[in-house]
């Protein structure tokens, strides 16, 4: 796999959870997948495509601007803003990506963001009008 395919696969995984096509994120991923993230618990395997899955399902919506991406072998580095929305509530925080590919898909993710920047983001949307 050439760094560019690298930074292909990753690319594809981001915007796919972004248009909440988990079914192809998720066959980007190992079924081993190991996803760090700053401060919260690491998930593993089932834990961590059950997450995802949320998206799917869920009041959980997610966008990505990816700021800067490249690889050096397996490994490709981001540098992105991550979108959350959780019902009314919505964020917009700084993230920094390592993702180790295997095969052809990524077998780690491990993100670092800063929790003050991540909350700090918080907003809270006005619902929907129900005036005509």
């Amino acid at each position: 796999m050439t760094e560019s395919d690298a930074t292909e696969v990753v690319r594809a995984f981001l915007n796919a959870l972004a248009v909440d096509d988990v079914a192809t994120a998720l066959s980007l991923t190992t079924q081993d997948l190991k996803w760090l993230n700053s401060r919260l618990p690491t998930l593993r395997g089932r834990a961590a495509s059950g997450v995802l899955k949320l998206l799917d399902r869920g009041p959980v919506g997610f966008d990505v601007e990816i700021l800067a991406i490249s690889a050096d072998g397996n490994v490709v580095q981001t540098d992105r803003v991550d979108y959350l929305t959780m019902g009314r509530l919505s964020t917009g925080f700084p993230v920094q990506g390592t993702f180790t590919l295997r095969d052809g898909k990524i077998a780690r993710w491990d993100d670092h963001f800063s929790v003050r920047e991540f909350v700090g983001g918080l907003t809270f949307r006005a619902p929907p009008s129900k005036r005509a």
